[in-house]
């Protein structure tokens, strides 16, 4: 978003949406336009920005009426994950979650609410329940840190081999790649005794060994996206924001159980 800002001569201000009287500062910011990044409707700052009828485009969350929206359908790519795994013959599975806090949970501001990340292990957990034979088990990361990764990573595969999952979907590439260190230190081999798939595609992915199968993003160009339609907007113009994709990346993290 700066970049793109930049390059049309424009600056960028950042406002936390956890700041203390957060409507107080959005309703008094001198801005042209807004970008409202993973954020549910409801919450505060979403409502002051929607008070001030400026331009607005929502990058992740929320879909507004009238305010174009840039982002991917995080559901469907993680149900795309599942199919994978789901060919490959895995039956059954670890998913590492990151939630975020509850829209309406207005004491814990501190925590993101990442609507779209719950809505990667909502999405695989609705398409691995669609087949036979099947389990899942979940655990949430309370930080997003490659640490806290590590250790739930650990309870979902420190388990009697018949009980042990045989693929493991994680919401993100960071806690993925936290999977591989957890595998290792029991002893496991991935993928011959435990696939692995991230999302996100970020640069450590492909570098992992064995590489990491991933759903892959242009996160940058999402940003960039977002501020050319904002540009629009401010300039009178109707806002292009063209259809977003992601894709599989299928690596060597993969494997028939």
């Amino acid at each position: 978003i700066a970049a793109e800002l930049g390059a049309a001569g424009q600056s960028l201000l950042l406002v936390p949406s956890e700041a203390e009287d957060v409507g107080d500062v959005v309703r008094g910011a001198l801005v042209d336009a807004f970008i409202v990044c993973s954020m549910a409707e409801t919450d505060e700052a979403v409502q002051a920005v929607l008070q001030r009828r400026l331009p607005i485009v929502t990058l992740g969350h929320p879909r507004l009426p009238g305010a174009p929206f840039v982002g991917i359908d995080n559901a469907r790519a993680a149900a795309r994950v599942a199919e994978h795994l789901l060919d490959l013959g895995h039956r059954r599975f670890a998913v590492l979650g990151l939630p975020g806090r509850d829209p309406d949970d207005t004491e814990h501001l501190d925590v993101p609410v990442r609507i779209g990340v719950r809505e990667r292990t909502d999405g695989f957990r609705r398409a691995v329940g669609h087949a036979d034979r099947t389990s899942v088990t979940q655990r949430d990361a309370a930080v997003h840190t490659h640490e806290e990764g590590v250790r739930l990573a650990r309870e979902l595969l420190d388990v009697p081999a018949a009980m042990r999952p045989t693929a493991l979907f994680a919401a993100t590439d960071v806690l993925a790649l936290a999977a591989y260190d957890a595998a290792h230190d029991l002893g496991l081999v991935i993928p011959d005794d435990l696939s692995v798939v991230g999302f996100d595609d970020i640069e450590a992915a492909a570098r992992a060994n064995p590489p990491l199968t991933t759903v892959s993003q242009d996160l940058e160009g999402k940003g960039r996206v977002a501020a050319r339609a904002a540009l629009d907007l401010v300039a009178g113009r109707p806002a292009k924001v063209p259809r977003l994709s992601a894709e599989l990346e299928v690596r060597g993290s993969t494997a028939p159980p």
